[in-house]
């Protein structure tokens, strides 16, 4: 299964891993080869294939964490998002401290912000990062407890944890990103000083950043400020 898994053949890795659960259905590797079909059925787009197996796996408390954060994956792929939101609840409450439980949190809170629910989303993005506040998706997470405070229409709130970032984070690579969330706030606080911070800080970000999506973001948000200005 694993050398099918490496050549890209996921259908035929997937075959081959839930034979030795066929062949060998009390052999302790079992579990683990039907998790692997299911990884194998995910690459594939095999998506409900996938489910079916780690709802199997997932009545393994060794393999829970892992199985349902995977399903909830899965289900997430297939628009299937209230069932994914449980998953990636259960992932958390199987192991709150594991290394799946980060990524569940995160996948959770972008289903909120997603959804509308900026509110929820943020204190999801925040909890994300109080509690692995090491792990790679803590800087994520605070980033966009920010932008969800900004999508809510509460500057006021986004403004401590820009703040926040750029002490944590002063060289991280979300920092052009962080601009525009920045500007955003000044451009909601509606007055001419504020707006013209805003400007500033698009027109640098344009100037100064290499990844060509932040530009193209910084130039649209440039146009709205100008727009609203009176300056287009």
């Amino acid at each position: 299964g694993n050398h099918l898994y490496d050549r890209g053949r996921y259908e035929e890795a997937a075959a081959a891993f839930l034979k030795v659960e066929q062949n060998f259905p009390k052999n302790s590797l079992a579990p683990s080869a039907r998790m692997n079909a299911g990884y194998a059925y995910f690459q594939a787009g095999k998506h409900e294939a996938a489910i079916a197996q780690f709802e199997w796996t997932g009545s393994d408390p060794a393999q829970k964490p892992a199985a349902d954060y995977w399903n909830g994956v899965s289900r997430q792929t297939l628009g299937q998002t209230e069932e994914a939101a449980r998953k990636f609840q259960t992932t958390i409450e199987a192991a709150p401290n594991g290394p799946f439980a980060e990524k569940a949190l995160f996948q959770w809170a972008d289903l909120d912000l997603r959804a509308g629910k900026t509110d929820v989303a943020r204190d999801r993005f925040l909890d994300l990062a109080k509690r692995f506040p090491k792990s790679d998706l803590a800087a994520e997470g605070l980033h966009l407890a920010a932008d969800a405070a900004i999508r809510g229409g509460k500057p006021d709130e986004a403004q401590p944890l820009l703040d926040q970032f750029a002490r944590a984070f002063p060289k991280h690579r979300l920092k052009p990103q962080q601009d525009l969330l920045q500007g955003r706030v000044f451009e909601l606080r509606g007055d001419e000083a504020n707006r013209q911070k805003a400007i500033g800080l698009y027109n640098a970000v344009i100037r100064e950043s290499a990844h060509a999506p932040t530009q193209n973001a910084a130039r649209l948000s440039l146009a709205r400020c100008l727009h609203r200005a009176g300056q287009s």
